[in-house]
């Protein structure tokens, strides 16, 4: 044998050693590790599907897609003694909803999507209610639902919340929305989409197909599979460095959703001025105002609330005031939603903005 081959011989004696030693724990680790994430994958899923049972509370509706189930009563659908209910109307809560507004009280419409319609508390904690319990002058409706795109919480006020007659209207949102509204599909659900037409809106894809609400157990399986491999370490990997190597996005209005938001808005403040007054939100939520569409979309709606006048509330400049430990508290880990303390909290700042307004109307209907 060479010398060279004696000095390689020997040096692979020595490196397999090594690599025993460092590759063997590195390995254990992985195996740990893999299995660990599986695990919460599973926990996951689990909890995803539990929590987005639509054919025990949704049903078919063509002109928003899906609606809530009419006198739902599901005890403990969020936890022990944490129950959801809807009226005969399909709306968050167990009590009627006359067909005018009580004597001597004001009516408030909530519109939005699950943040509003508060998935994972109970009836009575849902930001809306609690706006209810804060001043009794106030009578409060909860026209929001699970999953809704800004253009859905936009149609569902057109069609049922005017017909409330509501002395105050509180539209609210998260920066998500506007990217449900860029397809007619969402969560494997067919939905109505909104498109910009000669300065109007139009209101494309509907009849929404009802083939998709016919399957409502794939799509959950699709939601709750979604939501659990987001969860993995790897999936959050990607996302990083996607978002590393985007550039910063344009904000000049290029892009044709804005001109349908835009509409949107116009519409609705057109109603405000000679319905109900109305109030404009941004909630914020769980990974959605990190992103560089959200960043986008802030300066966007600062703009928008300007043209058109809108009373314009954003949650996120107080949000960012917060500790960790105060933002913990405001979502919920099981839910990835507003926690009773988050909609307290979100409560608190929406009538704390109102409260001027409540006292002027209450004041002249005297």
């Amino acid at each position: 044998m060479t010398t060279a081959g004696r000095i390689r011989q020997r040096c692979a004696a020595r490196l397999l050693p090594a690599l025993l030693v460092v590759g063997a724990p590195l390995l254990a680790l992985m195996v740990v590790e893999g299995g660990i994430s599986l695990a919460l994958v599973g926990r996951d899923f689990a909890g995803a599907l539990a929590e987005r049972d639509t054919v025990r509370t949704t049903q078919y509706d063509s002109l928003l897609g899906w609606v809530s189930r009419p006198n739902l009563f599901l005890r403990d659908f969020f936890g022990a003694g944490v129950h959801l209910r809807t009226n005969a109307w399909g709306l968050r809560g167990e009590g009627p909803v006359p067909s005018g507004p009580p004597a001597g009280r004001l009516r408030l419409v909530c519109s939005g999507d699950s943040y509003t319609h508060g998935l994972g508390v109970a009836d009575t904690a849902t930001w809306c209610a609690v706006l209810q319990q804060r001043d009794p002058r106030l009578e409060t409706i909860n026209l929001a639902e699970t999953a809704y795109g800004l253009d859905q919480a936009y149609l569902r006020y057109r069609r049922d919340g005017t017909r409330l007659e509501p002395a105050f209207h509180v539209f609210a949102f998260i920066w998500d929305d506007f990217r449900r509204m860029r397809s007619a599909r969402f969560l494997g659900f067919d939905k109505p989409r909104l498109v910009a037409d000669g300065g109007t809106l139009r209101v494309a894809n509907v009849p929404v197909p009802e083939l998709s609400s016919r399957l409502p157990r794939l799509a959950d399986w699709l939601y709750a599979g979604g939501v659990a491999l987001a969860g993995l370490r790897s999936s959050r990997a990607v996302a990083w460095a996607k978002g590393a190597v985007e550039s910063e996005p344009e904000v000049e209005g290029d892009d044709p959703l804005v001109e349908v938001v835009s509409l949107v808005f116009a519409e609705l403040a057109r109603d405000g001025q000679k319905r109900a007054g109305l109030l404009v939100v941004h909630l914020p939520a769980l990974r959605d105002d990190a992103t560089p569409e959200a960043a986008e979309w802030e300066v966007r709606m600062r703009r928008i609330a300007v043209t058109h006048r809108l009373d314009y509330l954003d949650l996120e400049p107080e949000f960012r005031k917060l500790t960790e430990a105060q933002r913990s508290e405001i979502f919920s880990p099981v839910h990835r939603h507003f926690s009773p303390a988050g909609h307290t909290w979100a409560a608190s700042l929406i009538y704390a903005h109102l409260r001027g307004r409540i006292d002027s109307v209450a004041a002249g209907r005297h």
